[in-house]
């Protein structure tokens, strides 16, 4: 275990009593490398300290309550995605639901038993995917089909914003990394970018690129990101999973009012002095 992991759990030991800490089971989760703040936090490496607001304030706790002593890493998205498929990790994060995806993961369903269907409830949070284009575009999004495009539009690799647009046959690329989006945008050779909308208007503030990049008013789609795991491990700590998926939903409840208050400041944050 890395030192930067180390500290993590040694952080998470005040939650419970010394005997309970003994009996702790370990929860690997893989999570983005790339830093998509106000969410994560870093690139690479799992920061010691401010890993990101739902990791600190929505996973850590309940995993801890439920009596996981969690192992975090990073990878890109894919690998995260092909690890779990090979039982590498136990879980990843934060992932949004299709039926696809249960073939390799343990999605939280509105009955404990129950496949192929997910509750929103326990949900770790819930997202909008915006689409950034330059403040002059013409191009529009209703919603169903695009107008007035000329270039076609990206998003991240492995991400689900990826797989809509090359469903709706717009998809210029599926490897553009955002700071190359948006000069590729600027220079009229991307219609535009898809992008988390917090995370999309932090990366605008963190580049100075206000005046020049904005997100369109209707979002490509909405949906909620989970955490979920892979079917080997659920099949050994069911009870304990769903404990977790429990204190998930109960934790975001409790603290989502002033959670999403701090995830909006910190996406309009402006760019530090340097």
């Amino acid at each position: 275990m890395t030192k930067h992991l180390l500290r993590l759990f040694a952080a998470l030991l005040p939650w419970l009593p010394v005997a309970a800490q003994a009996e702790m089971t370990t929860l690997r989760i893989c999570y983005e490398s790339a830093e998509y703040k106000p969410y994560l936090n870093g690139v690479d490496a799992v920061p010691a300290s401010n890993p990101g607001l739902i990791i600190e304030q929505l996973l850590i706790p309940s995993a801890t309550q439920a009596g996981f002593s969690m192992e975090l890493y990073r990878r890109p998205w894919n690998r995260c995605v092909s690890d779990m498929q090979n039982n590498l990790t136990d879980a990843i994060l934060p992932a949004a639901w299709t039926t696809e995806r249960e073939s390799w993961g343990r999605f939280p369903g509105p009955v404990r038993n129950q496949t192929g269907r997910v509750d929103p409830t326990y949900a770790i949070w819930p997202v909008r995917y915006s689409i950034i284009v330059a403040r002059d575009s013409t191009l529009e999004w209703d919603g169903n089909k695009f107008s007035n495009l000329q270039h076609g539009l990206g998003a991240p690799l492995g991400h689900l914003a990826t797989q809509r647009l090359k469903e709706l046959g717009v998809l210029q690329s599926s490897n553009i990394k955002p700071e190359t989006a948006f000069n590729m945008i600027l220079h009229q050779r991307l219609d535009g970018y898809v992008l988390e909308e917090l995370i999309a208007q932090a990366l605008i503030n963190q580049n100075g690129l206000q005046a020049q990049l904005k997100t369109l008013q209707q979002p490509l789609f909405e949906t909620e990101w989970y955490v979920p795991v892979t079917h080997k491990f659920y099949a050994a700590q069911p009870d304990q999973l769903w404990l977790f998926w429990e204190n998930l939903r109960a934790q975001r409840s409790k603290t989502e009012t002033q959670l999403r208050e701090q995830l909006v400041n910190n996406s309009a944050a402006p760019p530090a002095d340097h």
